[in-house]
């Protein structure tokens, strides 16, 4: 009985996010979704990932373009990222990516990047990679199990939906490391500080999802 009551209160949420998505935007959706309806399981994940998919084809999202934030308040603003970027075009490059990906919440996380355990490994406004990034997030360090795919020399693809991976092999092995890691990469300064060390080293934004909607025009 109380399976089908949860069943059932995650199915209304799932129904505000889907409609936050057309009065709103994703940002909205994914708000309501990643707070109030986190996977806790593969089977959830995979039905909750297409519904939430299939959200992102809605009209209010298809109209979503590449540019930078304009207001000066939002920490996704040219002005807010010039410190960290060489030049005024780099950083409005990395707002306009940074605008795509949290819209300038620092509390976003991912809704495509999970792990078997339901966890979530991306966070923050440039929404990092912390398996991925480890080697720079002192604080991530040894949260995760993973099982590497040597093909693609990274952490192997449990699950794909339309071409992307939405769920991976690994899982949290330490929650409260976890819990550090993700406190530290969400934190303003860290994110933008880790994202302008990746884009510097990597010369380009082809890391990021938001860079196919920008590609365009960097």
């Amino acid at each position: 009985m109380r399976k089908k009551k949860i069943s059932q209160k995650a199915s209304r949420i799932l129904i505000i996010a889907l409609a936050a998505v057309l009065l709103g935007g994703t940002a909205l959706a994914l708000r309501i979704y990643e707070h109030k309806a986190a996977p806790t399981s593969e089977q959830s994940i995979e039905k909750q990932t297409a519904k939430i998919q299939a959200a992102q084809n809605a009209p209010a999202v298809r109209r979503q373009i590449c540019k930078p934030v304009s207001h000066a308040s939002n920490p996704c603003s040219p002005e807010n990222l010039l410190p960290y970027f060489p030049d005024q075009a780099s950083a409005e490059q990395a707002s306009a990516i940074c605008n795509l990906e949290s819209r300038g919440n620092p509390n976003t996380q991912s809704y495509v990047d999970f792990c078997r355990d339901g966890s979530v490994f991306s966070f923050g406004l440039f929404q990092i990679n912390v398996i991925a990034q480890e080697h720079l997030i002192p604080e991530c360090a040894g949260v995760f199990k993973t099982t590497m795919d040597p093909a693609i020399g990274d952490v192997a693809c449990v699950k794909k939906n339309n071409g992307v991976c939405v769920i991976s092999d690994c899982r949290v092995i330490d929650q409260e490391k976890y819990a550090a890691c993700r406190a530290a990469v969400t934190g303003i300064e860290k994110n933008i500080t880790l994202a302008a060390s990746i884009w510097k080293d990597r010369g380009s934004w082809k890391d990021w999802g938001a860079y196919a909607f920008c590609k365009a025009k960097f």
